[in-house]
């Protein structure tokens, strides 16, 4: 994990827009608590949790005890490890979903690359994949 590791900042920035739209949904949740009116937001940030962020870290085989620097505002950063950058999104995001076991399932399969990551992929366009990609 060298000083400018190009994965690890890619990854330390997918999991600050992850913390940013869990933070919106759970603001969302907290007036309507209606988990299933927000499922596609939840669908996309399973998308970034795997593709964003587990996949990098699968990829670069990162000790999960390694420093991550997560932007969390403008010149602002919170140091933490790659475990506990985890449990501000893909924990954080199972325990949204846990009380509803359709979404808790969906959200399961995406950040696992099973059937439903497949299909939620098949419902974009190249061209709306790319420019989600290319966001993360």
């Amino acid at each position: 994990m060298g000083l400018f590791n190009n994965d690890l900042n890619k990854t330390a920035i997918a999991m600050g827009k992850v913390i940013k739209l869990l933070d919106d949904v759970q603001e969302k949740l907290s007036w309507d608590n209606d988990l299933y009116e927000n499922k596609e937001a939840l669908y996309l940030i399973a998308y970034v949790c795997r593709v964003g962020i587990l996949e990098r870290i699968e990829k670069n085989n990162w000790f999960l005890t390694g420093p991550i620097s997560i932007p969390s505002g403008i010149f602002k950063f919170k140091k933490v490890t790659i475990a506990q950058g985890l449990m501000l999104t893909v924990i954080r995001l199972r325990e949204i979903v846990q009380n509803d076991v359709f979404l808790e399932s969906n959200v399961a399969e995406i950040l696992e690359r099973e059937r439903f990551f497949h299909e939620y992929v098949s419902m974009f366009t190249d061209e709306q994949m790319k420019q989600i990609n290319n966001s993360i």
